[in-house]
């Protein structure tokens, strides 16, 4: 009798873990998905404020010759931070499959505990 006054306080307790972990990951994915489209935005700021600094000297008519290593500063700038973005994305597409599989998982417990929810999960 005991066992069973204490069965649905684990079942309580493990479901509430369960959401309250759910409702993390989903957190730590949205933080990801955002982030990297932050890091992705700045770097199209980047390309762009380069662009529009090379047309702007090139409009001011200023010798080539005495702004070439400004303008290779400005050049080789975007293409660093495009290597960083790269493996940032690469290193946040891999987290989001981590939290998806995660996700997963704590979908299959609920499936597990309940079959008739099954179809309410993708």
């Amino acid at each position: 009798m005991a066992r069973r006054d204490h069965a649905p306080d684990l079942l309580d307790s493990s479901t509430e873990a369960m959401l309250a972990e759910h409702e993390r990951l989903s957190d730590l994915y949205l933080y990801n998905s955002e982030m990297g489209e932050k890091r992705t935005s700045l770097y199209l700021t980047l390309i762009s404020a380069g662009g529009a600094i090379l047309i702007g000297i090139e409009q001011l008519g200023l010798d080539v010759r005495s702004l070439l290593w400004t303008g290779t500063l400005i050049l080789l700038m975007p293409l660093v931070e495009g290597l960083v973005t790269f493996q940032g994305l690469i290193e946040r597409w891999t987290r989001a499959t981590e939290y998806l599989r995660a996700i997963n998982r704590v979908h299959r417990h609920f499936v597990d505990l309940d079959p008739s929810v099954k179809p309410d999960f993708y």
